[in-house]
């Protein structure tokens, strides 16, 4: 029964939306004439203004007139709903579902539409922070001094390259405003069902002038986690941006990261019951983000943007034999002595030349074009019992790219574009991207639709590094995808109800898989099968007068192992669904405003039930049954500079698993207090 609530859900928000016209995504009541005079905490409220996203394009655009589909949640929303990690406020989402394979705690993956987990792009302020292969680990990633959160779904590699097959998220640092300092300081004490603890704490300064302003963010989180023995995750995350003018013409940016974690991790990889837990295995992440961005404008119609990126990222793993007999489990068990320490460097520089006709023009038009070069570095130590080494990589990539704004007959918003990838070792990759939004019916409705393809290189470790039981491939080629999207969209006039309802395709070719080398139980990464994934999207927005607000969304997907050759046959049969994929997943939030001083959240997340491995990557197929979480978040503000919530998850306690064998998080209760000075 659990997996016909999304189409019960669905019904009743269209019976709720009642008749609409066209709108801009998330645009909602417009602003009070008072706004300006409204405390952070008073924006919380439900007035909404339309955002515009950067991530996807080139330019600047509004969501709703955007030709892909796009979410946003603004430092608004944010606020009104704070969240412990990054993971959690991207489920919010449409078709985003976040994979929990060794159990909550451990290694937290995004998957975008059913795409797999290296096929996202995830970057803090235009840097990315996953490997050159798209794998990257959420866990203990926060939101210290994050402004905005944006989401495009759909192939991006015409803007990002590499990795953003499924999509893009950007994670967007707050913009210091002009006048005295401000500081604002946030503490959260929290615990789980059977006494598992967790905090957070954030402080934050910005201010400045009409020539320079700063933001500055600190934070630490800590989670003891749910299992018998603790994952104990530490995370430390510090930020800071300047913008400025320089001379008369130019505009800076630079943003700066620290981010810090460190886990245990005590599962295993073979399930919670099945096997012992691991006291000995650590791991620890620390991520370093440098980004400036350089603006100018250069005549009436010309724009000049330079921007330097660099990324360091240090990983540590550390584990220890605790004595097990193999003989004693009926699936493989790792219980060796090893150790890795890598860094990995990444630089990179861009530059995009845009022209631009005034927008009021019937015939608005903008194109940009520019290049991107890039180097990579790693290198590896690794102790143990499988011996001592050491080993070194590099491998630059260069791209050029050209993208074409056109507004046609003053109505249809076309965009078109296309980029030439060349990595070392690898032949050059070429992406084009084709999309439409057109306006029917006197702006009483609005059609998008949208082709692409898409584009992922193997990382340097694919291809080049010798591990235990893993050998390179030097010859692996890119994984590829062509995909197709149509979007309707209607808003009403007040923009008080709107719904869009979308379908999509989306065909992966040339897939990377870790196979079976040899009868030794070496292994190789391989080009091997396809797949295709098609879905249905479902956003609903619903405003009552000022004080009742209704956001709603769902995703279903329809998975298909096409082409399995190379693959094992029973983990991958030819028809099969593809695994680790919910059939659906959706959202509905309630929002709710009391007197002057109290909101309140009401939280329903549903996930469809989907098939994984008994072992994760490996091993016989076993279904995970549909599950749904209701929580709820109050917030009660306390004079002008204080306010404080309650938030609790999985309201009910309702018992269920993320994987085989994994079970999820149990009740929790959050209390977090805010000051503002």
């Amino acid at each position: 029964m659990a997996s016909k609530r999304p189409g019960l859900l669905l019904a009743i928000a269209i019976l709720a939306a009642g008749p609409m016209a066209p709108r801009t995504l998330a645009a909602q009541s417009p602003p009070s004439q008072d706004s300006t005079r409204r405390s952070a905490v008073d924006s919380a409220r439900l007035a909404r203004l339309a955002p515009t996203v950067v991530t996807g394009s080139w330019s600047k655009v509004q969501v709703g007139q955007a030709v892909f589909a796009a979410g946003v949640l603004d430092a608004a929303a944010l606020r009104r709903e704070p969240a412990l990690s990054s993971a959690s406020v991207l489920s919010r989402l449409p078709a985003v579902s976040i994979d929990l394979g060794a159990g909550v705690g451990g290694s937290t993956s995004l998957r975008l539409r059913g795409g797999e987990e290296s096929f996202t792009q995830v970057m803090f302020d235009g840097t990315s922070i996953n490997l050159t292969g798209g794998f990257l680990d959420l866990a203990g990633v926060t939101l210290v001094n994050v402004a905005r959160v944006e989401v495009a779904r759909g192939p991006q590699s015409v803007r990002y390259g590499s990795s953003a097959m499924a999509g893009a998220v950007q994670f967007i640092t707050r913009e210091g405003a002009r006048g005295a300092p401000r500081v604002s300081m946030r503490v959260e004490s929290g615990q789980s069902r059977g006494g598992r603890g967790q905090g957070q704490g954030e402080l934050a300064v910005s201010g400045g002038t009409s020539r320079l302003r700063y933001s500055l963010g600190a934070g630490r989180t800590s989670v003891r986690g749910i299992y018998e023995l603790p994952h104990d995750l530490a995370s430390v995350d510090l930020s800071g941006r300047v913008d400025a003018r320089v001379g008369p013409a130019w505009e800076l940016t630079a943003v700066a990261r620290d981010l810090d974690i460190a886990s245990m991790l005590p599962v295993r990889d073979a399930g919670v019951t099945r096997a012992p837990m691991d006291a000995n295995a650590y791991y620890a992440h620390r991520r370093l983000l440098l980004s400036v961005d350089a603006r100018r404008p250069a005549g009436e119609h010309w724009k000049h943007d330079l921007t330097v990126n660099a990324y360091r990222l240090r990983f540590n793993y550390d584990d220890y034999a605790d004595g097990l007999d193999p003989a004693d489990y009926p699936f493989f068990v790792f219980d060796f002595t090893f150790g890795q320490r890598s860094v990995l460097w990444r630089r990179s520089a861009q530059y995009v030349a845009t022209w631009m006709r005034d927008s009021a023009d019937a015939a608005a038009a903008s194109i940009a074009v520019g290049t991107h070069v890039e180097r990579e570095e790693l290198g590896v130590d690794q102790t143990g019992d499988f011996g001592d080494s050491y080993k070194s990589y590099r491998r630059d990539n260069a791209s050029v790219f050209v993208e074409l704004q056109k507004r046609v007959a003053g109505r249809v918003q076309l965009t078109a574009g296309a980029r030439v990838e060349d990595y070392e070792s690898l032949e050059p990759a070429f992406v084009p991207r084709v999309g439409m939004r057109m306006p029917i019916l006197g702006e009483r409705l609005s059609v998008r639709a949208s082709v692409g393809r898409a584009f992922k290189a193997p990382n340097l470790e694919q291809q080049f590094l010798v591990s235990p039981f893993v050998q390179p491939n030097p010859e692996l080629r890119p994984e590829t995808s062509t995909s197709w999207e149509v979007a309707v969209s209607r808003e009403s006039p007040d923009r008080r109800r709107s719904i869009s309802v979308g379908v999509f395709q989306q065909s992966y070719e040339d897939l990377m898989r870790l196979v079976a080398l040899d009868t030794l139980g070496n292994q190789q990464n391989r080009n091997v099968g396809e797949s295709r994934i098609t879905g249905y999207e479902v956003e609903l927005r619903r405003t009552w007068g000022t004080r009742w607000h209704l956001d709603a969304n769902g995703a279903w997907l329809s998975t298909e192992m096409v082409r399995n050759q190379g693959l094992s046959a029973p983990q991958y049969p030819e028809g099969s669904k593809l695994p680790a994929v919910p059939e659906w997943t959706a959202n509905a939030v309630l929002e709710a405003s009391f007197f002057t001083s109290v909101t309140a959240s009401l939280r329903w997340r549903g996930v469809g039930q989907q098939e994984v491995f008994t072992e994760r990557f490996s091993g016989p197929r076993v279904t995970i049954g549909a599950y749904e979480l209701i929580g709820i978040t109050l917030n009660r503000r306390f004079g002008t500079r204080v306010d404080g919530y309650l938030r609790i998850d999985n309201l009910v306690n309702t018992d269920y698993d993320v994987a085989h064998d994994r079970p999820g998080m149990p009740r929790t209760v959050a209390v977090g207090a805010r000051f503002d000075y």
